[in-house]
């Protein structure tokens, strides 16, 4: 991953955060923020493709997240990483922010975070 590749985290977060500003659902802020910022990063260091893709939606319950980086022989898979295994923890921390996530056709990932009754 270069580091130009890494910059792009930080402004998908930002981008992120205007939205649900626009959308007045800033209680989902951090959830979304560490989502975005887990898959982007995922997306550059395990890709297969040039580019990251990002996809953020809201419809009346969730705000929905995906992020396409390109198919490769290997679909993305959750792992157990050792106790002093410095990767192998991203899609393990997606399953437990999000409300529900999955990898679709050419290894997508999506996640969907619930608005909740406190907004």
């Amino acid at each position: 991953m270069s580091v130009q590749d890494r910059t792009w985290a930080g402004l998908m977060r930002r981008i992120g955060l205007v939205h649900l500003r626009i959308w007045q659902w800033e209680v989902l802020a951090d959830r979304v923020d560490l989502l975005l910022s887990e898959l982007v990063t995922n997306g550059f260091q395990h890709g297969q493709g040039e580019t990251v893709d990002v996809r953020l939606w809201r419809t009346a319950d969730h705000v929905g997240i995906e992020v396409a980086s390109g198919s490769g022989p290997q679909v993305p898979c959750p792992r157990v990483p050792g106790l002093f295994d410095e990767s192998g923890r991203g899609l393990g921390l997606v399953a437990a922010v999000a409300d529900a996530w999955g990898i679709a056709d050419g290894g997508r990932i999506w996640c969907l975070v619930a608005r909740g009754e406190s907004t």
